[in-house]
């Protein structure tokens, strides 16, 4: 799933670039954005789901995305894949 998101978010925006993904769980969507050429970032609330992402090699900010210090419009894509339904 992570792929075929990454492969339309590519299209959309005609390449890579920066990306973060907002409630990025345990980082499968921003582990493939990187291994896809992407500098991919994510937030998360749940510590122990940003641990297991960071066990991907990945950057992840623990927290809520407006208690983190990701700076405002820093990222070409925002993402938040399943963070609808938790709010």
């Amino acid at each position: 799933a992570a792929e075929r998101r990454l492969k339309l978010i590519e299209r959309l925006v005609g390449g890579r670039g920066s990306i973060l993904d907002v409630g990025c769980g345990t980082g499968e969507v921003i582990a493939v954005a990187r291994d896809r050429g992407w500098d991919a970032t994510g937030v998360e609330p749940i510590p122990e789901s940003a641990e297991i992402a960071r066990g991907r090699g990945v950057t992840v900010h623990t927290g809520m995305l407006e208690d983190t210090d990701v700076p405002q419009s820093s990222h070409d894509v925002v993402s938040a894949f399943h963070v609808i339904e938790h709010v």
